[in-house]
């Protein structure tokens, strides 16, 4: 056999326990007020695997994702994303917990009276899926 002892795999893969996900949606009330100079002709994504011990990591890691996504974004010389969002997967393997996510947006340079950063979408939501992960993960 050509596939022999050496390639069988020792270690179990994870389990996806979870998955939510927000799809990318407009992060400003008011597009008027911003002029859009120009914007990346994609959808730019940051993707993020983290262990985690409490269910309130799952908000940080989502906060560290965006906040390399803006990173790519700002090298690009685009300073705000029209569109947001983000994907989360629980995954387990024996007690160890892992989550991923993939957070999404459209980078693009604008100018008007505020283009600071608003919240990311739907920590509500996020909020949520901790209250339903508690039972799976110590809380702090």
């Amino acid at each position: 056999m050509i596939f022999g002892k050496h390639f069988h795999r020792k270690e179990a893969p994870w389990e996806v326990v979870d998955c939510h996900a927000v799809t990318p949606i407009s992060m400003w009330d008011d597009i008027e007020e911003l002029e859009v100079v120009r914007m990346h002709d994609a959808d730019m994504s940051f993707k993020i695997e983290h262990d985690i011990q409490r269910s309130t990591d799952l908000q940080k890691v989502l906060q560290v994702a965006r906040y390399h996504l803006m990173e790519q974004a700002f090298q690009h010389n685009f300073n705000v994303l029209l569109v947001e969002g983000w994907r989360l997967t629980l995954m387990r393997k024996g007690k160890k917990y892992r989550v991923e996510v993939v957070y999404t947006g459209r980078p693009a340079y604008a100018m008007g009276k505020d283009t600071r950063v608003p919240a990311p979408p739907f920590l509500c939501f996020l909020e949520q899926c901790q209250r339903e992960l508690h039972q799976l993960l110590p809380s702090e």
